[in-house]
């Protein structure tokens, strides 16, 4: 079992409240995503929804919240809609919830969106369960923590919304890939929740700062779902073969983390598992990848505060030459070519954040400066486009403005709401090359 986990409805404690789940909603299609579900007691919040092909009125079904960092509910849908059929799961995921917002209008929406569910659709009340991306994870983390009933959180590339732990278990998954730049802090939460035995598992895939594959999604809602009350043998000697595979492999550091979790997932397995886990420790060889790996991500960190603390003062010259070195890194052995990538992202995301900052300030000049850095980084990112086309405005460039958006939508461009709103694209709204970049993100969304 994936450690205690509360089944009580919410208390005084709690805001949310649970609703009589009778009569249910039986105009709802099943085994489809509906990309616009509006809460019945208020049209400001909508939802996507996806009911798996085998729902019944009559039945109970666990549900998955979700949450993206850009209110872009269709995209975690589209993407884990086949596992949640596998595992008759209804996917609920918000079209409102986005990051930078208040921890209470977090807390706001989840109330209409549960309220909503346990009014309309046949739910498990004891099975509700949550997961976000980025600022969207630690939104999944807080509502564990604020609320009772929801007896599980995936957090996807980012960890707690506070260095504060949660003052109740509940089953926790976090994700990172390897090129996240917040892969460090998920190192750390990992090594901070098993110094406090709190219930947890960390999943890490190839990959960068995104929703992660399907079949890691699977893997933590295998490990949350089914190993409630009997351990799942099947499930256990997949873990275990694999293990035993790492270790033949002398993948050592790997190993640890698979054993690690093992023991937090199969509690009366603990004894065969603290050998495997005393096996690895004890190995030289594990011992020597663990300081390597230690002492690289110590660096790491010193090199994002040099990055992050230069910004704003080194020339492009030094950001060509320091990103030119990190890409030849990038081509070396895995440990070392996963730290220069994770350090190429944190530049990436050094550029989205200081020229956002500086055109919200009204500061073109140095606007312009941070996006030769963003675009000399990421060359191949939409916002590098998207944030150069609001730039492009603001010195009165309509049509390379307009040029910009097309290619930040060919890039592959999804925040459609921050599009539709963007106040420095008011004068182009009656364009039809703009009608036209609306319609290709709009046609990414569905991608």
């Amino acid at each position: 079992m994936l450690g205690c986990r509360s089944k009580s409805v919410p208390g005084n404690e709690d805001s949310t409240s649970v609703l009589s789940p009778k009569p249910f909603d039986s105009s709802i299609v099943h085994g489809q995503i509906l990309s616009s579900v509006t809460c019945k007691d208020d049209t400001n919040f909508n939802y996507v929804l996806f009911l798996p092909s085998k729902y019944s009125l009559h039945g109970k079904y666990p549900v998955l919240f979700l949450f993206d960092p850009h209110a872009n509910g269709i995209i975690p849908v589209k993407k884990y809609k086949s596992i949640a059929d596998s595992l008759s799961l209804i996917l609920i995921a918000s079209n409102n919830s986005q990051n930078g917002q208040d921890p209470g209008v977090s807390q706001q929406i989840f109330e209409k969106l549960f309220s909503d569910a346990a009014a309309r659709f046949a739910i498990n009340q004891s099975e509700i369960y949550t997961c976000g991306l980025s600022g969207g994870a630690r939104v999944a983390v807080l509502l564990a923590m604020q609320n009772a009933f929801v007896t599980g959180a995936i957090g996807c590339g980012a960890g707690f919304p506070s260095e504060n732990l949660p003052n109740r278990a509940f089953a926790y998954v976090g994700i990172a890939g390897t090129q996240d730049f917040n892969y460090p802090e998920m190192l750390q939460l990992d090594s901070l929740l098993n110094q406090t035995y709190f219930p947890h598992v960390m999943l890490y895939f190839n990959g960068k700062h995104e929703w992660p594959p399907a079949d890691v999604l699977y893997k933590s809602l295998q490990y949350i779902l089914l190993q409630k009350q009997v351990i799942t043998q099947n499930i256990f000697a997949q873990d275990s073969l694999k293990l035993l595979q790492l270790m033949h492999t002398s993948q050592w550091l790997d190993a640890y983390q698979l054993a690690s979790n093992m023991l937090h997932v199969y509690t009366n397995k603990s004894t065969w598992m603290t050998l495997r886990m005393n096996d690895i420790a004890n190995n030289p060889y594990y011992n020597s990848d663990s300081r390597d790996f230690k002492s690289l991500v110590q660096e790491e960190k010193i090199r994002e505060a040099l990055f992050a603390n230069s910004f704003t003062s080194r020339e492009l010259s030094w950001w060509q030459n320091e990103i030119t070195n990190l890409r030849v890194l990038a081509n070396t052995r895995a440990v070392t070519g996963e730290s220069a990538k994770r350090l190429i992202n944190y530049i990436s995301m050094l550029g989205y954040i200081y020229t956002d900052n500086a055109l919200k300030s009204g500061m073109p000049d140095a606007a312009a400066h941070y996006l030769q850095i963003y675009q000399f980084d990421d060359s191949q990112n939409p916002d590098v486009y998207y944030l150069s086309a609001v730039l492009a405005i603001s010195h009165g460039q309509t049509s390379r403005a307009l040029s910009l958006l097309q290619q930040s939508a060919a890039l592959g461009l999804t925040d459609i709401q921050r599009l539709l709103q963007e106040s420095a694209f008011a004068s182009l709204l009656q364009q039809p090359q703009y009608q036209q970049v609306v319609q290709t993100v709009e046609q990414n969304i569905q991608k």
